[in-house]
């Protein structure tokens, strides 16, 4: 467990606690709730200049940091219902572009039928968005807890996006990229019907708040398995912009800035009712691998197989994040 983990955990038990809180410490993307004699979900997450979003366009940012909010409570199964904001916005941000950021984000609210009940407001050097939501279970909550040796991995979308953000904040000024950086309009997705869906079939299911990698790490060090994968479904201007930074697409896979698709797994016999259901839904998930019994992690990618077991390291744990990437890149070129 690593240092923030550490400090989670010591935190969460020196809060007080009680019976109304269902599932416990890292156990589920949103808390879930009694409530009377039923569930809620709550979920909060905080955004920063440090999760490198571009700034852009006022209107994707916006878009993509509520779409991001509400992602805790659809990997838990929920229905977002309530949604809260601080916002302190950044001294350079004019009307113009603080309406944009909120047009973005009463799109994502109004398509979901999501009420916007209030926040705070600040300004300061540098921008952050704190988001709160609570929402209500479809069926029974799913947590991060009970995958078991044989089940299978699936996900949600394409891999990436979160991580092209990032790579073009961090490497924008390069002049093989500034040419071509405001033709990326990166916009999360909404996942809802697919989280509908995911109920009805996952043992277990997580966002990919912080990356493939880190989200599929997340649930095998909970259920103490390991995990066998390949077939990363990256995306094709994802793949386009490591050729020109002359870096592994399997960093689209290892970094921690995420794409907030939805990461499961079913139970091999499910497979065929899942993508039945998928196909008269009109909605596509890509198998990744298998859950293992051994707490091995292992990566099939351009013929070859990569042992991850080694990565314990975060981005956080670098003061630049450039230092981070290349440890990534010394690690796979190994």
């Amino acid at each position: 467990m690593n240092r923030e983990q550490n400090l989670i955990r010591m935190i969460d038990e020196l809060m007080p606690g009680g019976d109304d809180r269902v599932t416990k410490c890292f156990e589920s993307d949103a808390e879930v709730l009694k409530f009377k004699s039923d569930r809620l979900l709550f979920s909060t997450d905080e955004f920063s200049t440090e999760d490198l979003f571009r700034e852009n366009n006022p209107y994707v940012l916006g878009w993509n940091m509520a779409v991001a909010g509400i992602s805790d409570i659809l990997a838990s199964g929920g229905n977002p219902l309530y949604y809260a904001h601080a916002l302190v916005i950044k001294e350079t941000w004019d009307e113009k572009f603080i309406m944009k950021f909120t047009k973005g984000v009463a799109e994502v609210l109004r398509k979901m039928n999501i009420i916007f009940i209030g926040g705070d407001f600040g300004i300061s050097n540098d921008w952050r968005y704190i988001i709160s939501v609570i929402g209500e279970p479809v069926s029974v909550p799913i947590t991060r807890q009970g995958t078991r040796d044989g089940d299978l991995i699936f996900m949600t979308g394409k891999v990436g996006l979160g991580n092209i953000e990032a790579g073009l904040k961090l490497f924008g000024d390069m002049k093989n990229i500034s040419n071509v950086t405001n033709l990326f309009k990166n916009k999360f997705h909404i996942r809802y019907e697919e989280s509908k869906l995911i109920a009805k079939f996952a043992n277990v299911c997580i966002d990919t708040s912080d990356g493939l990698f880190n989200a599929i790490n997340a649930i095998s060090e909970l259920n103490a398995t390991g995990y066998v994968i390949g077939n990363i479904p990256y995306l094709l201007k994802g793949v386009a912009l490591s050729r020109i930074l002359t870096v592994p697409k399997t960093l689209l896979f290892l970094g921690e800035s995420g794409e907030y698709e939805l990461l499961f797994t079913i139970r091999e016999n499910d497979k065929k009712y899942l993508l039945n259901s998928a196909k008269k839904a009109r909605l596509k998930f890509t198998e990744l691998g298998k859950i293992t019994g051994a707490e091995n992690r292992i990566l099939f990618e351009d013929n070859r197989e990569l042992d991850l077991t080694g990565i314990n390291f975060r981005a956080r744990d670098f003061k630049n994040k450039k230092e981070y990437l290349k440890q990534l890149i010394k690690y796979i070129s190994k």
